[in-house]
């Protein structure tokens, strides 16, 4: 299933939690971000690709992936989406069909 954009309902197997970002004032004149669940929901996960990029030089892997969750209208790139160990950083998200039935998160695993 390329992308799974051929998911189907039946197909949302992994149990995952959508996080937004909280920020909140650190006292200094800077910000401290917390994750705040916002719910734990059914979902499809699907690696899609795999490079490496220079950073700070040396070599680090990025894993890129295709989140596919029952629409919903409050998800934003920014969020992070949980699933067991894995964190995934949302880029974007598309309405896959245009009806709002099926959100595709566009995401890149953080590493830790």
């Amino acid at each position: 299933m390329s992308a799974g954009h051929k998911a189907g309902i039946a197909d949302l197997r992994a149990r995952v939690a959508l996080q937004a970002p909280q920020e909140s004032d650190d006292g200094s004149g800077g910000v401290t971000v917390a994750w705040a669940d916002v719910a734990t929901v059914w979902a499809f996960v699907e690696p899609q690709s795999a490079r490496e990029q220079a950073v700070s030089g040396h070599l680090d892997g990025v894993v890129t992936h295709a989140v596919i969750l029952r629409y919903r209208d409050d998800v934003r790139g920014g969020w992070r989406i949980v699933s067991g160990e894995q964190i995934f950083r949302v880029l974007a998200t598309h309405d896959l069909d245009g009806r709002a039935r099926r959100l595709l998160c566009r995401c890149e695993e953080e590493r830790r």
